[in-house]
């Protein structure tokens, strides 16, 4: 994903499916194929390539919206095939990953040093996993 792209805008060939984020400034584009439920990195020079939800959203942080809005609307449309609940997973592994970034990013001051640690918070009453605990 790190790979160095020379700016470029894409035309009506470069772009197979109906759903595409353009950047404005040239590079990192993506596709949405709404057959497939999948996103993908389109390339100047190249064939587009399949992306994980995940690194759709860290690909194009800024657009996080709008690939959950693509996302969301496609599951909807296709609740009963399986690549619903798999697109489910992307997306949240992706919006977790990016949240995790930024905040140690802030945590840190944008130093790369760490902050010095603040005071202890009182601890969840859900305990240390995501679900209530009546949950299970």
């Amino acid at each position: 994903m790190n790979q160095a792209e020379e700016p470029w805008m894409p035309g009506p060939e470069d772009m197979p499916w109906t759903v595409n984020l353009i950047n404005p400034h040239g590079e990192r584009h993506l596709g949405f194929n709404d057959r497939e439920g999948r996103f993908y990195r389109l390339w100047q020079h190249r064939a587009p390539e399949p992306l994980h939800a995940a690194d759709a959203i860290l690909l194009r942080p800024s657009d996080i919206d709008q690939i959950i809005k693509f996302a969301v609307v496609w599951m909807k449309m296709n609740p009963d095939v399986p690549r619903s609940s798999e697109l489910s997973d992307e997306i949240a592994a992706g919006a977790k990953a990016a949240v995790l970034h930024f905040a140690k990013l802030a945590q840190d001051g944008g130093s790369g040093r760490p902050r010095q640690t603040p005071p202890a918070t009182p601890a969840s009453p859900y305990g240390s996993g995501l679900r209530p605990a009546h949950w299970d």
